[in-house]
């Protein structure tokens, strides 16, 4: 599975083979049902408590396998956040920013 997780940006037409979600919820119940991840593109900040960091640790608490972590977030002190975690529990896995 391919996904795509923002609350507010508009899903790039490009996207058209990612599962696209809005909420940390979404993202879960997706997550929940594929059980393998191929790429996963985050925001930090979902417009809730919950925040990409959140995903992140879900999918590694749940053992969830991973090939590509995409971070586009802006929230430049939550891409901070989020790479300390990739770099501590997902060592194996290929990760890029994308700061837009």
């Amino acid at each position: 599975m391919k996904l795509f997780v923002d609350d507010l940006r508009d899903f790039p037409e490009s996207f058209s083979l990612y599962n696209c979600t809005r909420t940390y919820n979404g993202a879960i119940q997706l997550l929940d049902f594929f059980r393998e991840i191929e790429v996963i593109n985050l925001d930090y900040d979902l417009g809730t408590k919950e925040t990409g960091l959140d995903i992140l640790k879900y999918i590694y608490e749940n053992k969830i396998p991973v090939k590509h972590i995409i971070i586009h977030s802006t929230d430049l002190q939550g891409v901070s956040l989020m790479e300390k975690y990739i770099k501590e529990h997902f060592k194996d896995v290929l990760y890029t920013y994308s700061g837009h």
